[in-house]
C-alpha cells in the first residue's frame, strides 16, 4: 500500500505571453535566447522580419540607383562576363542598345521583385517543412536520423 501514496501536483504555470514583434527583433541582438525560446513556444510570426528585409532592400535599391546608376550596374555585370561582353561587342549598335535596355529592365525588375521572390521562397520552404512533418515515418527511417532522398 505504500505505492499508492498521494503526491501533490505542482501548480500549472500559466503560459507567459509571447514577445511582441519589436521585442523579438531587438532581442535577436540583445538577448537571443529569449527570442529562440519564444519561437520554440510556437510564436512564429514572420511579417516583421520580412518587412525589415523589404525596407533594407528598398534603401539598398535607392542607394544604388542614386549613387551608381542601374546602367552602370548592368555594364559592370557585362564586364564580369567576358563571353557576354564579347557577344555585345559583336552586335550592331542598334541591337546593342536594345540588349542594354533589356538588361537594364531585367536588373531593375530583379531588384524590385526581390521581396516578393523572398516571400515566395519562404512559402515553398515552409510548405516543404510542413509536408515532411506530416509524413508518417517508418521504424527504419526514424532510427536512421537522416532525411530520405526523394
Amino acid at each position: 500500500m505504500s505505492d499508492l501514496e498521494i503526491h501533490p501536483v505542482a501548480a500549472a504555470v500559466p503560459p507567459s505571453p509571447g514577445l511582441s514583434q519589436i521585442e523579438r527583433v531587438t532581442n535577436v541582438f540583445s538577448a537571443p535566447s529569449k527570442t529562440f525560446e519564444d519561437i520554440k513556444r510556437g510564436n512564429r510570426s514572420w511579417w516583421m522580419p520580412w518587412l525589415i528585409l523589404v525596407l533594407v532592400g528598398l534603401v539598398f535599391f535607392a542607394a544604388i540607383s542614386m549613387k551608381i546608376g542601374m546602367q552602370q550596374v548592368v555594364d559592370n555585370q557585362n564586364h564580369l562576363n567576358p563571353k557576354q561582353e564579347e557577344k555585345m561587342a559583336q552586335m550592331p549598335p542598334e541591337q546593342r542598345a536594345v540588349a542594354a535596355k533589356w538588361g537594364l529592365y531585367i536588373t531593375e525588375g530583379i531588384f524590385i521583385a526581390s521581396p516578393v521572390l523572398v516571400l515566395l521562397k519562404a512559402a515553398i520552404v515552409a510548405r516543404s517543412i510542413s509536408f515532411l512533418e506530416e509524413r508518417p515515418r517508418s521504424a527504419a527511417s526514424s532510427r536512421s536520423g537522416s532525411m530520405p532522398i526523394w
